[in-house]
């Protein structure tokens, strides 16, 4: 049956890809009709915007750059190209234009949190810190900058930073926060929150990884807690979310490692102790396997005792240790950017 339904399924998306296709021909057929006979710059906008929702990167900047060409101040146009440019990696274009376009029109919080996020990925870190710090001044209820923000932040963290992971966390909270309320700038789709959540679980990882080694063993707990419940609603959200996947079976993993050596450890203690006290009193009592000293008879008893006593208190002498759950850096990769770009409206 789930054959049959997978194979119903590729044939729903092969069908809608075909129309959508036929709908993007007829209108860019419509469009370069239109351009043939008017040329402005309106139509080489259109078209680029057209060209950009199909993949069609190359023919779309030309198209834009041929509509800026006729006016300059064309926003939309500076702002598509940007898209372009940062699909590319080519962040210093990018910049470029996003910074032409708040130029035009200041007032724009989205194209300032767009601008600030080229900043970041051109790795200009303390411009991308500036630019979401002041669109949050002007509004704290601008969803894509507190994630921005809360991107740098965490990038801070990945160079050494260890206390920036706190704050990173603390902005993806509030992301999550806005973003359900009705203040919030938007609402994120599911797949972008899936992404927060991710972002925010691995932020707090991070965070007691690297300086979490005086915390007590409820904080401990409470962090990991948070973080488990953070990769679960994320693959609620997005259950193809393979890192949240990993993460929460490494979470899993270690922890229940960690809890069966601790066991096996504290049951070899107690085994050898129980061995080493036996042999002590046949040795002293009875002249087996061979007669024993007493003074190493005394050492041998007592020490066995204290070792045995000692494996009674192994488990909580375990629990001081802050390693104890630490998850290694390799298994969590942070994502890039959550999609300002993919889900953006022309």
């Amino acid at each position: 049956m789930s054959k049959h339904m997978s194979e119903r399924q590729s044939e729903n998306k092969a069908a809608n890809y075909w129309k959508a296709m036929e709908s993007y021909n007829k209108a860019k057929g419509i469009l370069l009709e239109k351009l043939k006979i008017e040329g402005t710059a309106r139509i080489h906008l259109q078209l680029g915007h057209l060209q950009i929702l199909m993949d069609d990167y190359s023919e779309a900047e030309k198209n834009l750059l041929s509509a800026l060409s006729k006016d300059s101040t064309l926003i939309k146009a500076h702002d598509a190209l940007s898209l372009i440019y940062v699909k590319r990696e080519d962040y210093k274009n990018a910049i470029s234009h996003l910074e032409s376009a708040v130029k035009f029109d200041p007032s724009d919080l989205d194209l300032r949190s767009r601008l600030a996020l080229a900043y970041l990925k051109a790795r200009i870190v303390d411009k991308a810190e500036d630019n979401f710090k002041k669109i949050l001044k002007i509004t704290p209820f601008h969803v894509d900058s507190q994630i921005g923000l809360g991107e740098v932040y965490a990038y801070m963290g990945d160079l050494g930073e260890g206390e920036m992971y706190e704050r990173a966390a603390e902005h993806f909270t509030l992301a999550i926060s806005y973003t359900m309320s009705e203040n919030g700038s938007r609402r994120l789709n599911k797949t972008e929150l899936a992404s927060v959540f991710y972002l925010r679980g691995f932020s707090n990882i991070r965070y007691f990884e690297t300086v979490g080694a005086s915390f007590q063993t409820q904080t401990k707990e409470k962090i990991f807690q948070a973080a488990s419940v953070d990769f679960r609603n994320c693959l609620e959200n997005d259950p193809e979310h393979n890192r949240a996947k990993i993460a929460l079976k490494k979470l899993k993993t270690d922890r229940l490692n960690i809890h069966l050596i601790k066991r096996s450890i504290s049951i070899f203690v107690a085994i050898l102790s129980g061995l080493i006290f036996l042999t002590a009193q046949a040795g002293y009592f009875f002249s087996f396997p061979q007669p024993l000293k007493i003074e190493y008879y005394s050492l041998l008893t007592f020490g066995s005792t204290a070792f045995a006593i000692l494996s009674i208190y192994l488990p909580w002498i375990f629990r001081l240790n802050p390693e104890d759950m630490e998850l290694k850096r390799s298994s969590f990769v942070r994502e890039g950017r959550i999609g300002l770009y993919s889900e953006r409206s022309f």
